[in-house]
């Protein structure tokens, strides 16, 4: 059977010699047609979620949500910041009008602050103290409400303040934070510094404070499934949407993320990630080819085979699964680093047969039955270590191992037929091999070894904290702005994104299973239609009647500028109030008499913008009526009811999420409670679980498996161990410096070990097989391998060090590991193997 397969692998490649031009001309017709299919048919998909099996229960309770809510599935939103609250309202509903204007749809876009009924009963949604408090502070400010009545304007309120002033008890506590708030504008006046609007709501509830928190604006678009990003045209309207906005209302800031945001900076940073380190691969890759072979046309034989397989590999891919993942897309580098190794054993081997005198037909036969044997054990082995991960539930890296696998097959064939063919059309001059340079610094292997196996020590004591980080959002460029935007929503309470979702038959077991999370310690608030009924309802209404029979409400006037003489005036006349608690008022008003005449009118315009806001609002909030569910507005019951009936409870977590671990202290005694419960922290955590069981599960199989094929075509326990053991030296080292440099294990670089197995195997399987039919080990400096060895690797190295340039985290920290492991296997297979083998004088 093996004397069968020498000469029916010599057989292919002396045809293909035989025949080179339609050989190649074949060859480059199938290249056309997949160069052809793979440019008309790219599309990419972009998340994880959807590269774990759908079948698993976590996968199908957010498949359930999803159909219930489809609101709430395919979204991005809007962060919208302002530098007062105020601010923040009016840019967001900006940014709604224009978003609307731009797509022409009125109902994909949902921010609950800019409800007309939260204006309106927005007071019974406070504790009945505080209302009472709030309703007292804004009886205190009558005086400033009436003073103001006929028209805002800065002289009014300076006077104002001046006649509030106790020459005994000096300034009035309910002024305190005015006169503050007026010191702040008067000295960035003063200064020639933009002036921050006047929040007149945190004066009138000194409870909220000035500072904003950023207010979201969920936008569930209309997507277009016939783009390779379906919501391109959404986001670019939502991105003119927020540009007109910042540029309205200096001061503002407008950021997009979400689900479908992230989703397109993912696409766009692995896009553009692929793109770069597939061309920087092929130019390294000719570079290092250049110094090795030495030969321009060899090194063009071998890119012209590498990128025939790339085409038909890259149209398999789309062919089969229709589109790659942000996984997957990285084959193309994968291919170029390992299929390179099998044009580069084949060329080198058949450059020293010529070298020996043989003639083309004879030296191609050569190649067939002796590096072509190691070929075809090689590519099998690679292929088992990516189709590892095919029996796992991670479906998104088994897509790559099955494209990958397709791949070395078409290495394969290719380097047993158009290789050889191209090869006969270049007919390089023969070129001796010098195998005495492979014999420099062999006095030195063995303290190189000693080295290897130290590090290899040190490296087992490092393994065991290998740890895997299952935060997808570390997988993506930490610069892009949906990214940065993300992590801001994260850190400020109240606008946490990591939600949990619990779907419910009805009201009564909404009510129940609400009260036992809220119970839990990891529980900030849990959120569903009732929750949106005030309590306390009677109570409430009754003071807020009282309230509108004594609180004058005016109507809100415009300003009318006042002319900058005027202001001066008066804030010369502010300067001179000689009250020790209006000291630094006095100074800022007399800095701010000194400013030119527009900074003047800028600062009144400045102080007065959201007055005529002020009084709308507070003429709505004494209007408040009783709330039942009925009454609760469509968007936001639609939010919380499904279309069955069934009713969704919405969880906070009370502690920061900034991790997995904190996702998981969340995410446990949540679904201890609730096992159906769902959202993005659900899947995080147990999509983190699946994919690092996955990978667990690859690496075994990969070895299993590589194992008993080595076996069936070895027969030797011995040889079985040098293949294998130099394998298992290399994954150790891996490990270890992955530690080491803090490079932990991640959606993408999982398939690290499985397929350091299979090409660490191949490196062993060259030295061990041509060492069979040598006189030894000691005469393997005599051949090509070790040539070829070296050249595959940094070949190999320069196209997977290419990943590590990405501005997408997660390829870049597979770049990393893989030119960890192909280091590592170098080293064991070319210090630790020959060594080990010269030592015990296998033949």
């Amino acid at each position: 059977m093996r004397a069968f397969a020498r000469r029916l692998l010599a057989s292919l490649a002396v045809a293909s010699g035989h025949r080179p031009r339609l050989t190649t001309t074949l060859s480059l017709v199938v290249f056309l047609a997949s160069a052809v299919y793979l440019a008309t048919h790219m599309a990419v998909e972009t998340g994880t979620d959807e590269m774990i099996d759908p079948r698993l229960e976590f996968r199908q309770a957010k498949a359930d949500l999803d159909a219930a809510f489809p609101q709430l599935a395919e979204t991005f939103v809007a962060v919208v910041e302002g530098r007062v609250a105020e601010e923040a309202e009016a840019a967001a509903a900006m940014f709604v009008e224009r978003l609307q204007a731009l797509t022409d749809r009125a109902d994909d876009a949902f921010a609950a602050p800019l409800l007309p009924f939260f204006k309106t009963h927005g007071l019974l949604y406070r504790s009945v103290d505080e209302l009472d408090l709030t309703l007292a502070e804004l009886a205190a400010a009558q005086p400033l409400l009436l003073s103001l009545a006929d028209g805002p304007n800065l002289p009014e309120l300076l006077a104002l303040v001046e006649a509030a002033v106790d020459p005994v008890g000096g300034l009035p506590d309910d002024l305190a934070a005015l006169v503050a708030a007026l010191t702040q504008r008067f000295d960035a006046a003063a200064r020639g510094a933009e002036v921050v609007p006047l929040s007149w709501r945190a004066l009138t509830e000194p409870a909220a404070g000035e500072a904003a928190a950023p207010i979201v604006v969920a936008v569930r678009p209309e997507l277009d499934p016939t783009r390779l990003q379906p919501a391109r045209p959404a986001l670019d309207a939502a991105r003119t949407a927020a540009a007109e906005v910042e540029a309205a209302m200096p001061g503002v800031a407008v950021a997009l993320t979400g689900r479908l945001a992230l989703n397109a900076e993912e696409l766009r940073s692995v896009s553009q990630g692929a793109l770069t380190a597939g061309l920087a691969s092929l130019v390294l890759v000719g570079l290092v080819l250049g110094l090795g072979l030495r030969s321009f046309r060899l090194v063009l034989v071998t890119l012209t085979t590498l990128l025939v397989g790339l085409a038909i590999t890259g149209a398999f891919g789309l062919f089969a699964f229709g589109s790659f993942n942000i996984i997957s897309i990285s084959f193309a580098v994968l291919f170029i680093g390992l299929g390179i190794a099998f044009a580069i054993h084949f060329v080198l081997r058949y450059q020293e047969e010529r070298g020996q005198g043989q003639a083309p037909d004879a030296a191609l036969g050569r190649c067939g039955e002796t590096v072509g044997v190691a070929l075809a054990v090689c590519a099998p082995t690679t292929a088992i270590s990516f189709l590892a991960f095919t029996p796992t539930a991670y479906v998104g890296l088994a897509q790559l191992g099955i494209i990958a696998a397709f791949g070395m097959a078409v290495s394969l064939v290719l380097s047993l037929t158009l290789l050889p063919a191209l090869l006969v059309l270049a007919n390089v001059p023969p070129r001796p091999l010098r195998p005495q340079r492979f014999r420099l610094g062999a006095k030195l292997r063995l303290g190189a070894t000693g080295l290897a196996l130290a590090l290899a020590v040190v490296a087992a004591t490092q393994a065991p904290q290998a740890r895997f980080d299952a935060d997808p959002l570390r997988l993506q460029d930490p610069r892009a702005p949906a990214v940065e935007a993300f992590r801001r929503l994260a850190a400020t309470p109240g606008t946490n994104p990591h939600r949990i979702s619990l779907l419910v038959e009805d009201a009564g077991e909404a009510a129940l299973m609400a009260e036992r999370l809220q119970a839990l310690a990891v529980v900030d608030d849990v959120l569903w239609l009732e929750r949106f009924v005030p309590s306390n309802q009677t109570a409430k209404l009754a003071l807020i009647d009282d309230a509108f029979f004594f609180l004058t409400i005016p109507e809100s006037q415009p300003l009318v500028p006042s002319a900058a003489d005027e202001l001066r005036r008066s804030l010369q006349a502010a300067a001179t109030m000689a009250d020790a608690d209006l000291a630094a008022f006095a100074a800022a008003a007399a800095a701010a008499a000194r400013a030119d005449a527009l900074a003047l009118v800028e600062l009144e315009a400045a102080i007065f913008r959201f007055w005529p806001q002020l009084l709308d609002d507070l003429a709505l909030a004494l209007e408040a009526a009783p709330v039942t569910v009925d009454d609760l507005p469509p968007a936001l019951v639609q939010r919380f009811r499904a279309e069955d009936g069934r009713l969704r409870l919405e969880v906070t977590p009370a502690l920061g999420i900034d991790g997995p671990a904190a996702m998981q202290r969340f995410v446990g005694p949540v679904q201890d409670v609730a096992p159906g419960a769902t959202g993005s922290p659900v899947q995080i955590v147990r999509a983190g679980e699946v994919i690092r069981n996955a990978m667990l599960q690859a690496t075994l199989l990969a070895f299993l498996g590589i194992t008993l094929l080595l076996w069936a075509i070895l027969r030797s326990w011995r040889e079985l161990a040098f293949v294998l053991v130099p394998v298992l030296l290399a994954a150790l080292l891996t490990v270890g410096a992955g530690v080491v440099l803090g490079l932990p294990f991640n959606f993408a670089n999982v398939i690290v070990l499985p397929l350091l197995i299979g090409f660490g195997v191949d490196s062993a399987i060259h030295v061990v097989m041509r060492t069979r039919v040598l006189a030894g080990a000691q005469a393997l400096g005599g051949t090509s391998t070790p040539r070829a060895v070296l050249l595959s690797a940094l070949t190999t190295i320069a196209s997977f060090g290419t990943l590590a340039l990405s501005a997408h985290a997660g390829t870049a920290s597979m770049g990393k590991l893989l030119t960890l492991s192909v280091l590592a296997t170098l080293v064991a297979t070319l210090l630790v193997l020959p060594e080990a083998m010269r030592r015990l004088r296998l033949r």
